[in-house]
């Protein structure tokens, strides 16, 4: 009999989003999460909606999917990764007392004047970015770290607290409850 694959979603794919959200949004205090692997009946979850309270009072909501089709993830949306096919469309979308931002297409909507009512129209500005490549920044900073001529971009502190954000995901889907970070954090 062959062996089940071990795929794990949450530590493989969804590890990076958190990451991406912790470095734009700040720590996540608690999560609540819906978990399901009835796809593909593995032991770990294949899919994940996530509900995320951040220290500085943002709510935020993630769903991770690794059998549903869609162009809305990083690799494909940011044309970033040469061993998948570009998809023009956004894979994140921020929304704030004074904007909104979609990402990675840079639409930026905001109100044209400074009053904030829901009556007045918004406007979408596009942000131009430089160009570079994410991963070869990721990859020369690294080599640059590695020889000393840069300091860590992401700390060992920042690594511990996505891991434990992930892993409280997973708690919070198994146990159909709110899981704060202290608790994995001990």
């Amino acid at each position: 009999m062959a062996a089940t694959p071990r795929r794990r979603p949450l530590l493989i794919n969804l590890i990076h989003d958190i990451d991406c959200l912790r470095f734009i949004c700040g720590d996540i205090d608690e999560v609540a999460a819906f978990t399901s692997n009835a796809v593909r009946s593995f032991e770990v979850e294949d899919t994940a909606s996530v509900s995320m309270r951040f220290t500085g009072g943002a709510l935020g909501t993630i769903l991770m999917s690794d059998t549903a089709v869609s162009p809305f993830n990083w690799d494909t949306a940011a044309g970033q990764a040469l061993y998948f096919p570009h998809q023009p469309e956004n894979a994140y979308y921020f929304a704030g007392t004074s904007a909104a931002l979609a990402v990675p297409e840079m639409d930026l909507w905001r109100h044209e004047t400074g009053q904030k009512h829901w009556q007045h129209p918004l406007i979408r500005q596009h942000v131009t970015l430089d160009g570079s490549r994410a991963y070869e920044n990721q990859l020369n900073h690294f080599a640059d770290v590695v020889a000393g001529a840069a300091a860590p971009l992401v700390s060992a502190r920042d690594g511990m607290m996505t891991l434990a954000t992930v892993l409280a995901i997973a708690r919070a889907g198994r146990e159909n409850r709110t899981v704060s970070l202290s608790e994995m954090l001990g």
